[in-house]
């Protein structure tokens, strides 16, 4: 019997889809992409709400907001459904598509001071899936992020907030891939039939900067990665694709579903189109894996029994944000040490990367405060919440 040859070349673009397929947008490991969940598609009445949505974000988008536009979608979150499907919409917005939903055991109010918060990082709730976020502009302008809680509980009037957010994301579990890039956000805190409802929605200003090697160090949860600048994935032999996000839509709601508990649903619906060379590689399924990696750390904060009030949070970080530059600089030093014993013996921490990061002076005079103090924010909630953690403490500056 005769083998039948492959050319490499006919061979190796279909590798590049399937390992771009779960890099795009920071989608987790293989093993949660095939899990085996039946695919169901959301109402077509959903539709018209969700394009409602969009139309406000964005320049030039409208300003007014109508809560019976969304009525249909608010319905289908109160809804029970099935919890081993994956929802998605029928090519809207000419992406693939996911929704996702899970419940909160807190108020709105508790909910917004945390996550909408101007003196708490924004990434606070999910460093798993986020490295930074940081409001750029807010209704036209520097203002800071208005505190949107302390309308609750006695909502008088609806709110709309715009502006733009630069995300920059967490590496792929098993690609590696990381990426930055703006979003145009609206945010709406309003009530519908005596419940106090948060929308946010996005949509991407902007093709993202290309993707560029990351690495997880150890369990995903435990919120250890290294960035470095080199373009690529980091996976062996992968190192020269140029991937991108394309495009991406998300409509999140929080709703108080009973009002009077402490019990807030997040429902949230998510279009990804992302890839290489202009080719859209994203399906529903990754798109659902990304949003479970986020939510499960995002509750996970939030309802910790450990997690002191928003108060003594902003007093944290408020000192975190006084450290100097020199301050900064020997703290982050510090911890790529502290990571190179921890992970001496892990065989995904090459040579490559110690040198390049782990020991490399050059490679912290390089980094961005915003970069310097994302890490010692994650090891201070880590020190809240007792996970192992990375002594960073210093004595901020007068």
């Amino acid at each position: 019997m005769s083998l039948v040859k492959i050319p490499i070349f006919r061979v190796i673009p279909h590798i590049i889809i399937l390992l771009l397929i779960i890099t795009a947008a920071g989608l987790p490991t293989p093993a949660y992409a095939t899990k085996d969940l039946q695919e169901t598609k959301l109402p077509d009445a959903l539709s018209p709400g969700l394009t409602y949505l969009m139309e406000l974000v964005g320049p030039g988008s409208r300003d007014s907001f109508d809560p019976n536009q969304v009525a249909e979608i608010l319905a289908f979150v109160q809804k029970p459904k099935n919890s081993n499907g994956i929802y998605y919409t029928d090519n809207l917005f000419e992406a693939d598509s996911a929704y996702y939903e899970f419940d909160i055991h807190a108020d709105l109010r508790q909910v917004l001071k945390l996550s909408h918060n101007p003196d708490i990082p924004s990434f606070l709730l999910m460093p798993s899936s986020v490295r930074l976020s940081y409001w750029t502009r807010i209704n036209g302008g520097g203002e800071p992020l208005p505190r949107l809680w302390q309308m609750l509980p006695d909502l008088k009037q609806t709110a709309v907030v715009k502006g733009v957010e630069h995300i920059e994301n967490t590496p792929d579990i098993f690609s590696g891939a990381y990426y930055n890039y703006d979003l145009n956000r609206t945010l709406i805190l309003f009530k519908y039939q005596g419940r106090n409802i948060f929308v946010s929605i996005s949509k991407q200003a902007d093709i993202s900067a290309v993707g560029r090697k990351g690495l997880v160090l150890g369990s995903d949860d435990t919120w250890n990665y290294l960035y470095s600048d080199r373009k690529g994935l980091t996976k062996p032999g992968l190192g020269w694709v140029s991937s991108y996000m394309y495009d991406s839509f998300a409509v999140t709601v929080f709703d108080e579903i009973e009002p009077g508990k402490p019990l807030v649903r997040c429902g949230i619906f998510k279009w990804i189109r992302a890839g290489w060379a202009k080719v859209n590689v994203v399906n529903n399924r990754h798109i659902h894996s990304g949003l479970d990696r986020y939510a499960k750390t995002f509750k996970e904060i939030i309802e910790h029994p450990l997690l002191p009030g928003p108060d003594k949070l902003e007093a944290l970080f408020s000192k975190i944000e006084k450290f100097s530059d020199e301050e900064l600089r020997n703290s982050t030093q510090t911890y790529f040490q502290v990571l190179k014993d921890q992970f001496a013996a892990d065989e995904n921490l090459s040579k490559e990367w110690v040198s390049d990061i782990l020991e490399n002076d050059r490679y912290v005079a390089k980094m961005t405060s915003a970069e310097m103090k994302s890490i010692l924010v994650v090891q201070a909630l880590k020190k809240i919440l007792r996970k192992k953690f990375i002594a960073l403490e210093q004595k901020p500056s007068p």
